[in-house]
């Protein structure tokens, strides 16, 4: 398929998600519904990965585990339910590092799927530690600053099998780094295009943020999201996407599609509220979640 190759493209809406939600019976439990771990933080930004977990589970995760550098101090209010396990870290700027591996390794038996990057921060002694994370055959979601470490480093990115295990969710930023990194000729050319394109040259799934969300596939497939305002270009809100996605996908729901409804609830709560910060987005997701199953 030529990079350029875009198959078809639709838009994602109402009826989409519905359908694509999630549904349990009677007998279901916290494990049916999925473990989680989320892989982030740093001295420098601790509440990323506080929001892209809490997001988890109000998305639905049965259980939730944040792993966190050992010296990043914890500023905001943790829900309880939220398991937080300290991971070594570098000793210097609070970052994981190969000796965080150990301790990591412990974590993943127990994950259905992984959320990476939100607050690492952006220093080359991750790169031991994503590579070990990225590699994993569990699903996942790369957001943030594990994006800029692939930008700074491609050769991160794992066997190509492994890519079609992961969804990249780049801001326009973030995404002309990846773009520039992986040698693609983007100008000129549209957003959904443009997503497709990453999409082939990575082989992962790729959710291009920003108006009209953009989830692409390797395929050469592409949606357009319809909910969401420009009031969700605020700090931490791709952070809570990315814990969304992750709930999905910790659920079962294929990646794609994973993506697609993040992208749509995350929308559709930023269209409920007059006013809000990142913080004020999960609560209002679950409650949407649960109007479109109930």
């Amino acid at each position: 398929m030529a990079l350029d190759t875009l198959k078809a493209l639709r838009q994602y809406g109402s009826a989409e998600a519905v359908a694509a939600l999630p549904r349990y019976g009677a007998q279901s439990h916290k494990y049916s519904h999925g473990t989680l771990v989320v892989a982030g933080g740093s001295r420098r930004f601790t509440g990323a990965p506080m929001l892209a977990a809490t997001s988890a589970l109000y998305g639905g995760a049965g259980v939730v585990i944040a792993c966190i550098p050992a010296s990043a101090e914890l500023f905001c209010t943790v829900p309880q339910a939220l398991i937080v396990h300290r991971l070594p870290d570098d000793g210097r700027d609070g970052v994981f590092c190969s000796a965080s591996l150990t301790a990591w390794s412990r974590e993943i038996p127990k994950a259905t799927a992984l959320v990476v990057g939100p607050g690492m921060d952006n220093r080359p002694q991750e790169d031991a530690f994503l590579a070990e994370a990225l590699a994993l055959s569990v699903p996942k979601v790369v957001d943030a600053d594990a994006l800029n470490r692939i930008s700074a480093n491609p050769a991160l990115l794992p066997s190509r099998l492994c890519c079609e295990r992961m969804v990249l969710t780049p801001h326009e930023g973030e995404f002309a780094r990846l773009a520039k990194a992986f040698g693609l000729a983007v100008e000129g050319r549209s957003r959904e295009e443009r997503a497709v394109m990453l999409a082939v040259a990575t082989g992962c799934v790729v959710l291009l943020k920003g108006a009209g969300t953009i989830v692409a596939t390797p395929e050469g497939d592409a949606t357009i999201n319809t909910t969401g305002n420009p009031r969700l270009a605020t700090a931490g809100s791709g952070d809570v996407l990315s814990g969304l996605i992750g709930a999905f996908l910790a659920q079962g729901v294929a990646l794609a599609e994973a993506a697609r409804l993040g992208a749509y609830f995350h929308g559709l709560a930023a269209d409920a509220l007059p006013a809000f910060i990142a913080d004020d987005l999960a609560p209002v997701i679950a409650t949407k979640i649960a109007q479109a199953l109930y």
